[in-house]
C-alpha cells in the first residue's frame, strides 16, 4: 500500500480553483507530503506554502501566476534543499524575493522563469548569498521594449554572480518585446 501511495502521490497539481480538496486531503494524511516529489502550484498563498513546507522531497517546483514575498519561513526554506528543478512563471513583484528562495535549493540544476510584463523592479545581490547556484539548464524569457525597464533587471538577474554558469548544457532564451501575461516556455513539459 505504501509504494503505491508513493506512485500515486508523486507528481501533484495545485490548481488555481478547487484547491481546497487537495490541500484538506494532505492535511488529513500528512505521511503522504512524503511522496511528493514534484509540485505544480497555480495559486501560491499561505496554505500553499504550507503544503510545500511538508514536503522535504521536493525534486521540481513549479510556481505560476506567482507573488514571491520576502518573508518565506524557515519550515518553507527547509523544505527547498532538493529542488534540482524550479520553474517560475508569470511571476511578478520583485527579483529579490526569487533569489532569497533560490539560495535554499543548493541542489538546483535547471531554471525556468518567465516574468510577468510588470515584473520591472530592479534585482540587487544580496550579501547572504553563500555560493553561486550552478545551473545546467536555463530557460528564461526577457521582456523589453520601449521604454521597458525590465529587460535590463532580466538580464542583469540572470547574468549575475548569484548563479554559475560554467556547467551550463542548456540555454533557452526568449527576448519579447512586449510580455503578454501568458507564459512562454519551450518544453515546459520536459522541463
Amino acid at each position: 500500500a505504501h509504494e503505491a501511495q508513493c506512485h500515486l502521490f508523486h507528481k501533484v497539481t495545485v490548481p488555481h480553483v478547487g484547491f481546497e480538496p487537495i490541500l484538506a486531503h494532505f492535511t488529513t494524511f500528512p505521511h503522504l507530503c512524503f511522496a511528493v516529489k514534484t509540485l505544480d502550484c497555480e495559486i501560491f498563498e499561505q496554505r500553499v506554502k504550507d503544503l510545500i513546507s511538508k514536503c522535504p522531497n521536493l525534486r521540481r517546483l513549479g510556481l505560476r501566476s506567482a507573488l514571491i514575498d520576502s518573508d518565506l519561513g524557515q519550515e518553507f526554506c527547509a523544505s527547498l534543499k532538493n529542488v534540482r528543478s524550479f520553474i517560475v512563471t508569470n511571476f511578478f513583484g520583485e527579483y529579490d524575493p526569487l533569489s532569497n528562495a533560490m539560495q535554499y535549493m543548493p541542489s538546483l540544476e535547471a531554471l525556468c522563469i518567465d516574468p510577468s510584463w510588470d515584473c520591472i523592479l530592479p534585482y540587487t545581490q544580496s550579501e547572504t548569498v553563500r555560493k553561486p547556484i550552478c545551473l545546467k539548464s536555463l530557460t528564461a524569457r526577457i521582456c523589453g521594449g520601449d521604454g521597458d525597464t525590465s529587460c535590463p533587471e532580466g538580464l542583469a538577474f540572470l547574468a549575475s554572480s548569484f548563479f554559475d554558469l560554467s556547467e551550463l548544457k542548456t540555454l533557452n532564451i526568449r527576448w519579447d518585446h512586449e510580455c503578454e501575461e501568458r507564459p512562454f516556455i519551450p518544453g515546459l513539459e520536459s522541463f
